[in-house]
């Protein structure tokens, strides 16, 4: 039995697909470790990440080879992240990785890695013919420098993601675009 399933508190902080952090345990994190770490000064850094066009994964090679991706995914998230990062899997195919003591810089270097590593690597899944390309688009943001909330941390990342996607996807930004 693993060390996970030995504590049944710890269950529900976890994702059950990808063994990653899920949403719940992302609140709790911002909700009590974010006041701290203004109160520290220590930099904190987001990275929000979303599979391109995962959706036609989903159609083409169904659902069961997807959860595959999405495992594989999070693996390449937890050994891409630096230690002591948070990886998240928050919904579907977006995922959210927190960097305490990051700046800005050092969080796009992270993102581009993650991005690299993601695109590298065509992903073996059970059922499909050939391997499965997948690309992501990333999000980046860092407290204090660009939000100074929890909440406008990851609204900036999501502006951020977004404007990644419309510049073609397959990329980092930490530029918000236009609304």
């Amino acid at each position: 039995m693993t060390a996970t399933f030995r504590d049944p508190a710890r269950l529900v902080f976890l994702d059950r697909l990808t063994q990653l952090y899920n949403w719940w345990f992302m609140a709790q994190y911002l909700k009590e470790r974010f006041g701290w770490l203004a109160a520290q000064e220590i930099p904190l850094s987001v990275i929000l990440l979303d599979l391109d066009d995962f959706k036609q994964v989903n159609e083409a090679h169904g659902r069961l080879a997807g959860d595959v991706v999405l495992r594989q995914v999070a693996q390449l998230l937890l050994e891409g992240r630096r230690r002591g990062g948070y990886a998240v899997r928050y919904a579907g195919d977006e995922f959210f990785v927190f960097l305490e003591g990051l700046d800005a810089a050092g969080a796009m270097s992270i993102a581009e890695e993650i991005r690299t590593r993601v695109g590298s690597q065509a992903l073996v899944v059970p059922h499909a013919a050939n391997a499965i390309p997948v690309t992501t688009s990333l999000g980046v943001v860092t407290f204090p420098e660009e939000a100074q909330t929890a909440a406008g941390l990851i609204e900036k990342a999501r502006r951020a993601l977004a404007h990644a996607k419309r510049l073609g996807k397959n990329r980092a930004s930490r530029d918000v675009g236009e609304r």
